[in-house]
């Protein structure tokens, strides 16, 4: 009778007593004394290639293997794969591993679900005889998308004015990140000063101004190494 008893009570005990899953959730609260018990078996990233981040984070990633589970780390170096990432978001899920005592650290990064969009102002540059010359030129990106359109009055680059328009678009994952391909397109018309035109009117041989000013460049981009592009 009483074996049956001491049966009977270790049965209820049992779903009570701190099994792995449980003291792994107690040392992510902070018991250091807990996550010394757990070494990381593998950390693996999910949703990117890991050749987009830098060569020393992926040292310090790595260098988690085979060192005990510290929870701070691990968040530590899901902020810094974050910071190094365009447009998304990073989290992390800590498995059981294939061995006893051990874990799996699994980082996952997200496309940030809302589109971005950058209105930030190309410098503004002022000369005392040419004016300002800038740009308003607000860009759009989603999901690996890059749009971009506004106008632009620029007497700083050549002789004349040029004011007009400016659309892009650029491509930025053409099967694997390090290819992109773009195409920007400009419509542009010209003010010249007299003192230009008077000469020109003084050298007939030279062609005179033109009207108007259409651009249309194609382009193809590679990246050798992450934020290199040729």
């Amino acid at each position: 009778m009483k074996q049956a008893i001491v049966v009977v009570i270790l049965v209820l005990l049992l779903p009570t007593l701190p099994g792995p899953a449980t003291a792994l959730a107690a040392g992510q609260r902070g018991d250091p004394n807990v996550n010394k018990r757990y070494d990381v078996e593998s950390v693996s990233i999910t949703g990117i290639s890991e050749s987009r981040l830098s060569a020393d984070l992926r040292a310090e990633i790595q260098g988690l293997v085979g060192a005990k589970y510290d929870p701070e780390a691990v968040k530590a170096l899901a902020s810094r794969i974050q910071a190094e990432l365009r447009r998304y978001s990073v989290t992390y899920k800590v498995r059981r591993g294939e061995r006893t005592d051990h874990v799996k650290v699994v980082y996952e990064a997200r496309v940030e679900r809302n589109p971005a969009f950058d209105s930030r102002l190309p410098p503004l540059v002022y000369h005392s005889y040419e004016g300002f010359s800038g740009a308003l030129v607000p860009a759009f990106e989603t999901h690996h998308n890059y749009f971009s359109g506004g106008i632009v009055s620029n007497s700083d680059d050549l002789l004349e004015r040029y004011v007009g328009f400016r659309l892009r678009y650029e491509h930025r994952r053409v099967g694997t990140d390090r290819i992109q391909i773009g195409v920007q397109y400009d419509l542009f018309h010209p003010t010249f000063k007299s003192e230009i035109t008077n000469a020109l009117g003084l050298a007939p041989p030279v062609p005179g101004t033109y009207r108007r000013r259409r651009a249309f460049a194609p382009e193809v981009s590679v990246l050798p190494v992450p934020q290199v592009k040729l």
